[in-house]
């Protein structure tokens, strides 16, 4: 059988007991163990970075080494020049060109009567006829593969000897005829007379010489070069000693007022006044300066060349 009190409390009357006395506070109660919570989920992936601004221009870089280019092809042969116009004028005479290892193999003497002198046959006017004025066939020697000397009379005063080639008495060739001529030649190195080679006019036994000429002449000393014109001349030291030696002797004729006169290849000299208006002829002389008996000069002729324009 049920209880009154539980009776009650089934009816919602409030319970007649006392209520209870309120108990003192309880102590503290100890610290429970620490919690195991469960890691956390992986947080999301954040979002990308905005764009880093333009980098500024860099520094312009040094000069890169030079290059060592290959050598580049030859280049192909030009053509062939087209063929000259064929001259008008009247053809020249070819070069003269006298090398004096032909002739006659005596001496030659200012007496003799035909001198047969070289391979074209040069001959001899002398202003005395002294027997010791000659020319002598030379052998070979250093720079002259045969040559001729020419020597002087020796006198108590001066006389010349002349070798030429040609007619004394007018020349050969005209100065509109030639353009230059060489004489390869070796000066006496004695002061006894004077010597010379080139171009002169008409020759005579006078002792007056020829009127017109173009020479190198020496004495001695250093070689000198003339144009001369009615005995008027143009005379000029070249400054190249006579030294014994053998040297080319070459004269251009430049221009109709230039003459040009070159020793081993150099222009020594120019001459524009007195120069030679005549036909002349190829010649060289020794005259010996009036010293006596036995004081000769002389002049060693080796090549000679002319050459027509």
């Amino acid at each position: 059988m049920a209880s009154f009190e539980s009776k009650r409390r089934a009816l919602g009357v409030p319970s007649l007991a006392q209520p209870p006395l309120r108990g003192q506070r309880g102590e503290k109660g100890a610290t429970g163990p620490a919690g195991s919570g469960a890691t956390g989920a992986t947080g999301a992936d954040g979002t990308n970075g905005a764009t880093g601004a333009t980098g500024a221009t860099g520094a312009t870089g040094s000069t890169g080494a030079t290059g060592a280019g290959a050598t580049g092809a030859t280049g192909a042969t030009g053509a062939a020049g087209a063929t000259g116009a064929t001259g008008t004028g009247a053809p020249k005479a070819g070069a003269i060109h006298e090398t004096f290892c032909g002739g006659t193999s005596s001496a030659v003497t200012a007496t003799s009567s035909n001198a047969d002198i070289g391979d074209l046959g040069w001959n001899t006017i002398a202003q005395v006829d002294a027997t010791d004025a000659a020319v002598q066939k030379q052998a070979a020697s250093a720079g002259a593969i045969g040559h001729v000397r020419l020597l002087s009379p020796s006198l108590n005063t001066s006389a010349f000897f002349y070798l030429y080639l040609g007619n004394p008495d007018s020349g050969i060739i005209a100065m509109a005829d030639w353009k230059e001529f060489t004489w390869r030649v070796r000066f006496d190195t004695s002061a006894f007379g004077t010597e010379g080679v080139g171009l002169c006019s008409v020759i005579t036994d006078d002792g007056s010489g020829p009127e017109d000429w173009v020479f190198f002449l020496a004495s001695g000393g250093n070689i000198l070069a003339q144009a001369q014109h009615g005995f008027t001349a143009s005379t000029h030291d070249t400054g190249v000693a006579v030294d014994g030696n053998f040297h080319d002797c070459r004269v251009v004729q430049a221009s109709s007022s230039s003459i040009e006169f070159y020793i081993d290849g150099s222009l020594v000299f120019t001459a524009t006044t007195h120069l030679p208006t005549v036909p002349l002829m190829p010649a060289a002389f020794a005259e010996c300066g009036g010293f006596g008996i036995g004081f000769q000069t002389h002049v060693d002729l080796d090549d000679f060349i002319l050459i027509p324009v």
